[in-house]
C-alpha cells in the first residue's frame, strides 16, 4: 500500500493532505489503538503524531498568506509527514491480513478505496512543455504548458538549488488547466526551476522540462 498512498500523497495539496489524513491522525493519537498488540517503535503515533500534523497544518497557514518563511517550513515539513503516514499505512495493510476491517478503523478509508481501484490512464499521459515568466506581483510566476490528452490537473514543483538533482524538488502547486499557471508564494530575488506534469484519474504523467528564471 505504501507506493499507491506515496502516490496519492505526492499528487495532494497541502490542504488536501490535511483533510484527507486527519482522520488517521485521531485514530492513532489516542489509545486504545485499532491494531491489537504494542506498535513498533519505529512508528509515529500518539502525542508525536499530533504534534507533526498540527506543525505541518500551522505552517501551512502561514504559507496561505504568502509569509515565505512559513512556505519554506511546510515545504521541510511535508516530506516527513507523508512518510509517517505511508508507514502507518503499512502497517495497517499488514495488519489487515487477519482484520480486512483495519483499514476502516485506523481513517485510512479514502487511501483503501483508491489503492483498490486501479487505471491505466499513466501510460498514456505524456510529458508536456513548458514555458514560464515572472509575472507583474513580488514574487509571481505565469507558468503555460502544451495540454495533456487524459490530464485532469497539472501539478508543478519548484526548486532554489540544483534541478537535476531530484530531491530537490518540491511541491508547489496544483493546475485545473495548462493554459495559466500562477503562482504567488515564491521567494523574490532567487533562482528558481519549476517543471510540471500532467495528473490523470489516479497516476500522474511524466514530468516536462524544468525551466529556470530569476524570480522577480
Amino acid at each position: 500500500m505504501g507506493a499507491n498512498i506515496g502516490t496519492t500523497l505526492l499528487r495532494m495539496s497541502h490542504s488536501e493532505v490535511l483533510v484527507k489524513t486527519e482522520p488517521i491522525v485521531d485514530v492513532f493519537t489516542q489509545e486504545p489503538y485499532p491494531i491489537p498488540g504494542p506498535i513498533p517503535s519505529f512508528l509515529t503515533v500518539g502525542p508525536a503524531l499530533r504534534s507533526a500534523f498540527e506543525q505541518l497544518k500551522e505552517a501551512q497557514k502561514g504559507a496561505e498568506t504568502g509569509d515565505h518563511m512559513k512556505t519554506a517550513e511546510r515545504n521541510a515539513l511535508r516530506v516527513p509527514y507523508n512518510q509517517i503516514i505511508i508507514d502507518l499505512a503499512d502497517f495497517v495493510e499488514l495488519a489487515s491480513r487477519k482484520d480486512p476491517t483495519l483499514p476502516y478503523k485506523s481513517g485510512l478509508e479514502y487511501f483503501w478505496r483508491k489503492r483498490s481501484s486501479t487505471s491505466h490512464a499513466a501510460a498514456a499521459l505524456t510529458a508536456p512543455t513548458l514555458t514560464v515568466i515572472n509575472g507583474p506581483d513580488r514574487g509571481m510566476v505565469i507558468g503555460k504548458a502544451t495540454p495533456v490528452a487524459g490530464a485532469k490537473s497539472y501539478e508543478m514543483q519548484y526548486t532554489y538549488g540544483d534541478p537535476t538533482v531530484e530531491s530537490n524538488w518540491s511541491y508547489l502547486t496544483v493546475h485545473g488547466r495548462a493554459s495559466k499557471m500562477i503562482s504567488r508564494t515564491l521567494e523574490a530575488g532567487k533562482t528558481c526551476s519549476l517543471r510540471v506534469r500532467g495528473v490523470g484519474t489516479s497516476e500522474p504523467g511524466p514530468w516536462s522540462n524544468y525551466v529556470t528564471l530569476i524570480v522577480t
